[in-house]
């Protein structure tokens, strides 16, 4: 049970960390049009909402049920550990690198070591999701993400 806690807690901190983050940007322009610190902020909310309801899930069903132990527990708590590093390390470099660059590396990180995807499957992934990111937010929704080292 503390295993399947563990992880929608360390989601909910480390959500509540970039919401911490996401104070400090405007959340409105002075023309009237969103800023940069909007979209995190109400994505951050959401997301503390639904990993406390996973979290009083998972502690509710477990508790009506004994589980045992599989030998799948150690695999996934590294899998679990890897995650949670790559989350930690994305939040950390988005000021360095760009919410983008940051961004990209995870989801290619994540694709190639923990699904198991092939380097140009996961590398093509990463490209086209930034792109979209790109295209949708910044160049139809007028939203800017911080850029790092392509200020």
């Amino acid at each position: 049970m503390i295993l399947r806690l563990l992880f929608p807690i360390f989601l909910m901190l480390t959500v509540f960390l970039l919401l911490i983050q996401t104070l400090n940007l405007t959340k409105f322009e002075a023309n009237g049009t969103i800023g940069s610190g909007f979209l995190p902020m109400a994505l951050a909310f959401l997301l503390i909402i639904l990993l406390a309801m996973e979290s009083f899930s998972v502690f509710s069903n477990e508790s009506k049920k004994e589980t045992k132990e599989t030998k799948g527990t150690a695999n996934n708590l590294s899998q679990q550990l890897l995650f949670m590093g790559l989350i930690i390390l994305t939040l950390i470099m988005v000021n360095v690198l760009g919410m983008l660059i940051s961004l990209g590396l995870f989801i290619f990180v994540v694709l190639f070591k923990m699904e198991k995807r092939s380097l140009i499957n996961s590398a093509f992934f990463s490209l086209i999701s930034i792109f979209i990111l790109y295209i949708t937010f910044v160049k139809l929704l007028s939203i800017s993400f911080p850029m790092g080292l392509l200020d």
